[in-house]
């Protein structure tokens, strides 16, 4: 952090339009605007805005309002300011985002159903491992799953495999909990 001579330089520079000394207030101060935003943004506000958002509100009061940086004369004194602003700007947002309006606590999720359907991964996975489960067994195992699958019963498919309906049962049965 500059002494307060240093801080007198750069904030005449700054006065003057020197987008260097700009720059310099920003990377040496941002971090003190930046905790105050973190420490006073809320949980519900920080998925609607992100902290960056306010610290760009805070510098552009900032520039705007020049003749206050007459009154600046220490560094702390300046930290002091920007984090007042910093405080400021997230305190009014919070108020705006209680009223009615604009409430966080109103906003519901949308649901199309989409919600319940499995994603593609999802749905490759399952191939995947049905496949690998599918891969050990016999043919006379796969013929079985491949008519339940067509909507057969388990009567007809013992009948049309000369099998006995508890068997077709009990081989998709050891199928689901492979799964």
């Amino acid at each position: 952090m500059p002494n307060d001579a240093e801080f007198a330089i750069l904030m005449s520079d700054v006065r003057r339009g020197s987008q260097v000394a700009a720059w310099q207030l920003l990377e040496i101060y941002g971090n003190h605007v930046m905790k105050v935003i973190r420490r006073r943004l809320n949980n519900q506000l920080r998925s609607k805005f992100d902290s960056q958002d306010f610290a760009q509100a805070v510098w552009k009061s900032f520039f705007q309002d020049r003749d206050r940086l007459v009154a600046m004369q220490s560094p702390e004194q300046f930290i002091r300011y920007v984090q007042a602003i910093a405080a400021n700007k997230v305190i009014d947002e919070t108020r705006k985002r209680q009223t009615a309006r604009y409430s966080v606590g109103r906003e519901e999720a949308l649901d199309d159903g989409a919600g319940d359907a499995p994603r593609p991964s999802e749905i490759a996975v399952a191939r995947e491992t049905w496949e690998r489960i599918m891969s050990d067994q016999s043919a006379e195992h796969k013929r079985i799953v491949e008519l339940r699958f067509q909507g057969h019963t388990f009567e007809e498919i013992a009948a049309q495999l000369s099998i006995n309906e508890r068997t077709a049962r009990r081989v998709i049965a050891k199928l689901l909990e492979k799964l």
